[in-house]
């Protein structure tokens, strides 16, 4: 058994996702192959199945629901400074260090310590995510291209870093 990460689609939750954490792979997942009794389903859930190969394509069987709660912080999408759409779904199983930045903030050299650390534990599922914004004393006052230059040619920073954004809900 392994173990992945399933959205369920549909209402019904008929059908399904499952991304193994093992190696990313994608297995449709049909609830018939549920072997909690009842099942409880969310949209997203850790799951434990085995793999199988049918003639629709790779499937999951012998599906165990391991976790029930909300796992609402996978559901999330954004836009990397690159441009690149990266859904949180990805990064089942890793540590993630989710960091707040502004290029006029006074902790700003932490790029340096936090592009360390990133190349140290990178290839051991640890992955940092930053979110610009200018919520905090106007301290990030670049347009994206400007922060994403301003990060990789001060600090060479490689870690992914999200399109600028309102974090606080009240603003």
């Amino acid at each position: 058994m392994e173990r992945g990460l399933v959205k369920w689609y549909n209402d019904a939750k008929k059908y399904g996702l499952i991304i193994s954490q093992e190696d990313g792979k994608e297995f449709l997942a049909y609830d018939i192959h549920i072997q909690n009794d009842p099942p409880i389903l969310k949209e997203y859930q850790i799951v434990e199945f085995e793999r199988f190969f049918s003639d629709k394509g790779p499937e999951a069987h012998k599906i165990n629901i391991v976790m029930t709660q909300d796992l609402s912080i996978y559901q999330h999408e954004f836009t990397s400074l690159k441009r690149q759409r990266l859904h949180l779904s990805s990064f089942v199983g890793h540590v993630l260090l989710v960091v707040n930045t502004a290029s006029g903030c006074g902790l700003t050299p932490q790029f340096e310590s936090l592009e360390k650390l990133y190349q140290k534990y990178k290839d051991r599922k640890f992955t940092i995510l930053g979110f610009p914004s200018n919520n905090f004393a106007n301290q990030e006052q670049l347009d994206n291209e400007a922060i994403l230059n301003f990060c990789q040619t001060n600090y060479h920073v490689s870690f992914p870093i999200m399109e600028k954004s309102n974090v606080v809900e009240f603003d």
